[in-house]
C-alpha cells in the first residue's frame, strides 16, 4: 500500500478529517503499536477534535473521505483492509465491504458521491446510496509491438533440459512447451503444444519411455507425466507445495520423483519423503 490520503475537507468546509500519524503498517502488516493510524475529525469553527472509535487493541484507519455528513475510511480492524463509514450523529462505525483475501487500496470519492477503490488488481465503484460495490471492466486497446502475434525462433528461448537415458534425444523447455530433439538423426517432436499454458522443467524417466514436467494448465502448477513421444494421455498430479516447482528428479527405479518448491518445507505425512508425491505414484 503506497499512496495514503492524509486529510479530507467536508462538503460544508467546516470540518476536516485527517490522519495525524503516518501509517506504520506500511512496514508491519496488522501493526497495533502506539503509532497505529487513526482518523481525527476537527471542527474548524470550535477547534474541537473527535476521533473515529477504534476497537480494543487498536487498528489502522486510513484514507478518510467525506460523502455528505459521513466519513468513509479504510480499516484493518477485522483483518484485511475494508471500507467503513463513520456517522458523527450516532458515533457508529459500519463495515461496508467484506474482503478477506486482498486489501482495499487507495480509495477516493467521485462528484456523485460514489467511492472508487482498487482491490485484488481490479477497480470497484461503491454506491453509497445502495451500499453495493460493482467491479469496473477495464479494456485497454494497444498496438504495442510486444503484444502482437509474431514468429519466434532461436536458441535464446531454450530453458531447462534433460538427456534421455540413452543419450539419443534431449528434452527442452522451449517458450512454455516441452520439445525433444535428436542427437543425430530424427525429427524434432513437440511433446506439448499448449497456447496459454506454461510447461517447464522436463525430466526423462530412467527407462526412457516417459517425461515428467510441471504445467499450469489447471491454473496452478501440477506435475504432469506422459509418454516421451507426446502420444496418449497425460497424468496430472496436484502438489502440496508452495509457489513454483523446479528440478524434478526420478528415482533409479522410476517409482518416485523428487522436486523443490519455493518454501523448501518438508513433505507432509500424506506424501512420500523426498518426493512430494502421494504414496504409490507415479
Amino acid at each position: 500500500m503506497t499512496r495514503r490520503t492524509a486529510s479530507a475537507l467536508s462538503p460544508s468546509g467546516t470540518r476536516l478529517a485527517y490522519t495525524p500519524l503516518p501509517p506504520a503498517m506500511n512496514q508491519w502488516k496488522h501493526y497495533r503499536g502506539g503509532r497505529a493510524s487513526r482518523v481525527w475529525i476537527q471542527d474548524l469553527d470550535a477547534m474541537s477534535v473527535v476521533e473515529i472509535p477504534q476497537p480494543e487493541g487498536r487498528s489502522n484507519d486510513l484514507d478518510p473521505i467525506w460523502v455528505g455528513d459521513r466519513v468513509y475510511f479504510l480499516s484493518d480492524r477485522d483483518g484485511e483492509f475494508n471500507l467503513y463509514a463513520f456517522d458523527e450523529s450516532s458515533a457508529s462505525v459500519d463495515r461496508l465491504t467484506d474482503y478477506t483475501d486482498f486489501p482495499i487500496l487507495a480509495a477516493s470519492a467521485s462528484p456523485d458521491g460514489s467511492i472508487i477503490y482498487e482491490q485484488a488488481g481490479y477497480l470497484h465503484v461503491f454506491d453509497t446510496g445502495t451500499g453495493q460495490a460493482t467491479q469496473v471492466p477495464v479494456a485497454v486497446t494497444t498496438d504495442l509491438v510486444e503484444t502482437r502475434a509474431r514468429w519466434a525462433d532461436g536458441p535464446r528461448f531454450l530453458r531447462n533440459f534433460d538427456l534421455s537415458p540413452s543419450g539419443a534425444r534431449a528434452a527442452f523447455e522451449y517458450r512454455g512447451d516441452i520439445v525433444t530433439v535428436p542427437a543425430e538423426k530424427g525429427d524434432i517432436r513437440a511433446v506439448t503444444s499448449t497456447t496459454g499454458t506454461h510447461e517447464r522443467s522436463p525430466a526423462w524417466s530412467p527407462d526412457g519411455t516417459q517425461l515428467a514436467y510441471f504445467s499450469d494448465a489447471s491454473g496452478e502448477y501440477e506435475l504432469h507425466i506422459g509418454a516421451q513421444d507426446g502420444r496418449g494421455d497425460v497424468r496430472a498430479y496436484a502438489l502440496e507445495g508452495a509457489g513454483f516447482y523446479d528440478d524434478p528428479k526420478w528415482s533409479p527405479d522410476g517409482a518416485k520423483i523428487s522436486f523443490t518448491d519455493n518454501s523448501r518445507r518438508p513433505p507432509s505425512r500424506n506424501t512420500s519423503r523426498r518426493t512430494g508425491l502421494p504414496r504409490g505414484l507415479p
